[in-house]
């Protein structure tokens, strides 16, 4: 199995990461959100490269942002993960999300949070097995198609 590198994503990074979204149905950002995002310190966008390969064959993006919990503090909200599907199942989804909990862990996030599409079983089934439980759900969330999303949390400290 080839090696996979984990890293910040750069400007010239971009591009893929937007080819990466077109491609699988996820959330549409800007280009702009991207840049910024990846420049904000309370923010992350990775990328995954695998050894040998040309390109980028995965991101994950994910914001801190203030809690709604009692307790206060802030949240990680996980924006998008995707891998080009010619390098999915090759654990590279699980390498990006335990390194944006990784690198979140300085600003002691008290809940990981993400919205997924009530159908996507596969999505379903891989935060599951990292510790996410579905919390709730946001009705008519997602457009084009229309979809409910289910709501997914993980308290850092109950991680798998």
């Amino acid at each position: 199995m080839k090696a996979v590198t984990i890293r910040p994503a750069r400007a010239a990074d971009i591009g893929e990461i937007l080819r990466l979204i077109s491609g699988s149905n996820l959330s549409s950002w800007s280009r702009e959100d991207l840049e910024t995002d990846s420049r904000d310190s309370r923010s992350f966008v990775l990328v995954a490269e695998r050894e040998g390969d040309i390109g980028v064959c995965g991101f994950a993006h994910a914001r801190s942002v203030p809690s709604n919990l009692a307790e206060g503090g802030n949240e990680l909200e996980i924006c998008n993960i995707a891998i080009d599907p010619n390098s999915r199942r090759k654990r590279i989804g699980n390498q990006l999300l335990s390194e944006l909990v990784r690198r979140s862990s300085h600003l002691s996030p008290k809940m990981i949070r993400l919205e997924v599409r009530a159908s996507n079983s596969n999505a379903i089934r891989f935060y599951g097995a990292f510790g996410f439980r579905t919390c709730g759900i946001r009705k008519s969330y997602y457009e084009a198609p229309a979809e409910d999303a289910l709501l997914m949390s993980l308290r850092p400290e109950q991680r798998k």
